[in-house]
């Protein structure tokens, strides 16, 4: 067969089979037409449905943030409060520290004369 013989049957083959395609497009339109209601219903729900899952996915995270921040906060405030009363702390050990050494100092000026001071002490007691 030739080329043109193909192409003029192709032809004859469309203009013949056009009635059974309008006859089968009408025969199932009504049912197309369900399908794309349907299809729509389901598109509608599921855009509800998406907007009101979104809703709570936007609460339930800004209810987190918020308390998130609530936390941080009150948790940086006790860290706070634990340092400055880690600083109190150090600060009166340093003082106790800087008093006994100020004892010590005036000990240490006197410390040969105490000590001849003892030694003679006991050595009184010896007679």
């Amino acid at each position: 067969m030739s080329y043109l013989q193909e192409i003029s049957q192709l032809c004859k083959s469309f203009e013949t089979s056009y009635g059974d395609r309008i006859h089968f497009i009408g025969k199932n339109i009504h049912g197309v037409k369900v399908l794309k209601n349907n299809a729509n219903k389901m598109l509608n729900r599921f855009h509800r449905d998406h907007q009101r899952m979104s809703t709570n996915l936007r609460t339930t995270l800004e209810n987190f943030t918020n308390n998130l921040s609530d936390y941080v906060h009150h948790y940086l405030g006790r860290c706070k409060r634990q340092r400055m009363e880690f600083h109190r702390e150090l600060e009166r050990g340093h003082g106790i520290f800087m008093q006994a050494q100020k004892s010590l100092h005036q000990k240490r000026k006197n410390f040969f004369k105490e000590i001849r001071t003892e030694e003679q002490k006991c050595g009184q007691k010896k007679h």
